[in-house]
C-alpha cells in the first residue's frame, strides 16, 4: 500500500514514501468511510480533515466535512445532499 524509496537528493537515510493505486483506494475508502474511532478520537479526527482534500469529487468534500463537523439543521441536511 506504500512504497518507499531513497531519496539521494535529501541526504543520507531519507526516504520518500508514496502511495500504490491499491494504497489511495484504500485512503478514499476511509475517507469516505471513517471508522467511529477515527471520529471519536481528536488526533484520528483531524488526519481525516486534512486529507478530505484528496476527494475527487468537491461537492462530497464538503458533505463529508459537514458530516465530520456535525453541521446541524438545513444546512447540514443541504451539504449532505450535494
Amino acid at each position: 500500500m506504500i512504497e518507499r524509496r531513497a531519496d539521494p537528493a535529501a541526504g543520507a537515510a531519507r526516504y520518500v514514501l508514496s502511495l500504490t493505486a491499491a494504497g489511495r483506494a484504500d485512503m478514499l475508502q476511509r475517507l469516505r468511510k471513517p471508522a467511529d474511532h477515527e471520529i471519536t478520537d481528536f488526533t484520528r479526527f483531524y488526519v481525516v480533515l486534512a486529507f478530505l482534500s484528496h476527494l475527487p469529487d468537491v461537492a462530497e468534500r464538503h458533505a463529508k466535512a459537514a458530516q465530520a463537523a456535525g453541521v446541524p439543521g438545513r444546512t447540514g441536511e443541504f451539504l449532505l445532499r450535494q
